[in-house]
């Protein structure tokens, strides 16, 4: 589905860790869909057919379409490659299914495939064709469609017919045309400041860029919140709103989009979780004091209450060790530091490394020279409670301990900490 801040995220990995290949772009998606991609349109469709089946991850070339039940999928694929294989990769956060449901692969021959399997309800999948395409998020029904795959467009909506993916292109594209071209012309503009700049563009442009993109994203949820009024039982924008829950977390704007839905979509089971998500998160909402949490400190004791009390702006800094976004602003947020460490400002970090990464934390504390206090929610415990899925993730604290700013890029923090304090 067309995302404003996926198309953002993806721009970002792209600029900052010069990723060039699907199999890089897939262990981003994996570590949990950090930067957004860069605006494209959907081109053009071409039109074919196909006939390859598989259930459960197996291929089964005689299976009976006649004989799927209403909980199953079908889809006939084309793509514009001969041979190879798909895999199909349901939506990232298990949670929302109400079943086990791993990845389905099946083989491409005369660029045909088909794949078949168990679905309750209609879901959210991407899909990925070798290491050369991935596309962006789709929502499957039970029963059967047709999907064509133009790997030329890589990270665009594939072509699915099905009623979902028909009020994808008939409806939600247009409510977003304006949207569509206020994104074309501001990456325009940013590709061409990239360009003069080499790359190195000036702090105080780079704010500038941030709050017009934020200002794109805060339209773009009003549209959302819009349409699910004129929709209230459309499974794209349940889907929609789930994936962007589960890259930003909370903002009351998703809140008031999800009380539009339907009775039935609120109480279907990927509703019930958002539900359950959105009102657990909302502790994080801005005005609100940041709760408190028990992490581990640089020698795995157990810390209760790590937030310090007596500064007048703490920034809480989510990330893990081999988080290249998360890495790539430590340079500017040491430079920030010590300029205002001694004025009220202090920095607390929370890494979100699995156990077995310990280590890895604690040399990057040492190599990227960290001279903030730092905590470790392993395995990512808390930060899954409370729907913090994208690192990095961060949170700007008063004297009060209470939110006052949420995911700052360096050169907005250095806007406000020089609009805030003074430094000695």
């Amino acid at each position: 589905m067309y995302d404003i801040k996926v198309h953002y995220y993806w721009t970002q990995i792209f600029l900052i860790c010069d990723i060039v290949s699907i199999a890089d772009v897939k262990c981003f998606i994996i570590n949990i869909y950090f930067h957004r991609m860069k605006f494209n349109l959907i081109a053009g469709y071409f039109l074919l057919t196909c006939c390859i089946t598989m259930s459960s991850c197996r291929i089964d070339n005689n299976k009976d379409k006649e004989s799927i039940d209403n909980n199953s999928f079908f889809v006939d694929g084309k793509i514009n490659a001969d041979s190879g294989s798909v895999i199909l990769y349901p939506f990232y956060v298990k949670d929302y299914f109400s079943s086990n449901i791993d990845e389905f692969r099946a083989e491409v021959i005369d660029g045909e495939f088909s794949v078949s399997g168990i679905i309750n309800y209609p879901m959210a999948f991407t899909l990925e064709y070798e290491d050369i395409y991935m596309s962006e998020l789709f929502v499957l029904e039970p029963g059967h469609q047709t999907m064509i795959i133009d790997i030329d467009e890589n990270r665009k909506v594939p072509f699915v017919q099905n009623s979902i993916m028909a009020e994808y292109r008939e409806s939600y594209l247009k409510a977003y045309e304006d949207i569509i071209k206020m994104t074309e012309s501001y990456y325009l503009k940013w590709d061409s400041i990239m360009n003069v700049y080499e790359r190195k563009v000036p702090d105080s442009i780079k704010y500038r860029l941030e709050q017009e993109i934020k200002t794109i994203y805060n339209k773009s949820d009003s549209i959302l919140l819009n349409y699910s009024i004129k929709h209230p039982d459309s499974y794209l924008v349940l889907w929609k709103l789930i994936n962007l829950f589960s890259m930003d977390g909370y903002n009351h704007t998703f809140n008031s989009t999800f009380e539009k839905l339907s009775p039935v979509l609120k109480e279907s089971y990927p509703g019930s979780v958002l539900k359950k998500q959105l009102e657990i998160s909302s502790i994080l909402a801005i005005g609100n004091p940041f709760p408190e949490v028990t992490l581990l400190n640089f020698k795995f004791d157990s810390v209760k209450n790590i937030i310090p009390k007596d500064q007048q702006y703490t920034l809480i800094d989510f990330w893990y060790s081999s988080c290249r976004p998360c890495i790539d602003q430590f340079p500017e947020f040491s430079t920030l530091y010590k300029k205002y460490k001694n004025s009220g400002f202090e920095i607390v970090g929370i890494s979100s490394d699995k156990e077995e990464d310990k280590s890895k934390w604690l040399k990057a504390i040492v190599k990227y020279e960290l001279a903030w206090n730092q905590f470790i929610d392993v395995d990512a415990v808390w930060c899954k409670k409370m729907s913090i899925n994208k690192f990095p993730t961060n949170y700007l604290l008063d004297s009060n301990g209470l939110i006052v700013a949420k995911d700052l890029r360096p050169s907005e923090l250095k806007e406000f900490l020089e609009d805030k304090m003074y430094y000695n």
